[in-house]
């Protein structure tokens, strides 16, 4: 399995009345499939009346002239943008004490609160007209994935197809494909050196979570095929037997008085280049 640490960050207050200060998340340099979670109840009480109400982290449809969503908590990343948990409730609704979704995350992370709802100047004498307690939990999972690299057949004749597969496992969560990509290859012969038979060009697209390479192997040697797997750079390597071909060689005649002349004939059922016949003179 491969896959990048999970993480948890916990987003405080700064203002009781109005909390807008944020917390630094961390970077993905790289696509990452991951589950976003905010978990934790917000306590709300309307300073004038001493009523409340319990708010999740997606905020409030404040309603009238504030119609808006506040009093919740923000995630953005520099590069994929904001994570959407959908639209604010309406005033009355029941609070989720987690929420949660996958998201491919790109770029520098960060949260906030957005701060409470406004009100007018003279609706709380002035002063502020509510104060808010309950700190929230943002966990950010990547998914975990299986990435492995097969050969298929992995004994063969001389120039004979095989057919490299690489793939990972799962190729989905949440409905999104796993962020999946061939890097390179290095191919190690069993004698010499040989350009690669599977360069990381000859690997074509099968799926989002497949990717093969169909080419004829001369040598023996091990293919070592890098890719990055949601955000982590991986490696596997697949061995490939190939069975040299039979160069067969025979005389005629095979005896001789001598002198005479011997007509040597070789020849090969897999070689595209074929010695046919060659005449020497044979002393005694």
């Amino acid at each position: 399995m491969v896959g990048l640490p999970p993480s948890a960050t916990t987003l405080g207050m700064d203002d009781p009345n109005s909390p807008q200060n944020g917390v630094t998340l961390p970077t993905y340099p790289r696509y990452t499939l991951s589950r976003v979670s905010i978990s934790g109840l917000t306590t709300v009480t309307y300073l004038p009346t001493g009523a409340q109400s319990t708010l999740d982290a997606r905020g409030r449809f404040a309603g009238g002239v504030y119609n808006a969503c506040y009093e919740g908590v923000a995630i953005s990343f520099s590069q994929s943008g904001d994570v959407d948990f959908g639209p604010c409730p309406n005033d009355v609704y029941e609070a989720q004490e987690t929420l949660s979704k996958y998201v491919i995350l790109l770029g520098q992370g960060s949260a906030w609160w957005t701060g409470g709802r406004p009100h007018a100047g003279d609706e709380c004498g002035g002063g502020p007209c509510r104060s808010y307690v309950g700190d929230k939990q943002i966990v950010i999972e990547p998914v975990e994935a299986d990435f492995t690299v097969t050969a298929a057949p992995t004994a063969i004749n001389f120039q004979d197809t095989v057919t490299v597969t690489a793939a990972v496992s799962p190729g989905q969560a949440g409905g999104l494909n796993m962020p999946f990509a061939i890097d390179s290859t290095k191919w190690a012969p069993a004698f010499g050196t040989q350009a690669s038979p599977c360069g990381w060009t000859d690997f074509e697209w099968v799926s989002a979570s497949t990717r093969t390479c169909h080419k004829p192997f001369t040598r023996s040697g091990t293919l070592t095929v890098f890719a990055t797997v949601n955000g982590v750079v991986a490696q596997e390597v697949v061995s490939v037997t190939v069975t040299p071909p039979t160069f067969h060689v025979t005389a005629t005649p095979t005896t001789t008085t001598g002198p005479d002349s011997v007509t040597f004939h070789g020849h090969s059922d897999t070689l595209v280049d074929r010695l046919e016949s060659v005449e020497l003179d044979v002393g005694t």
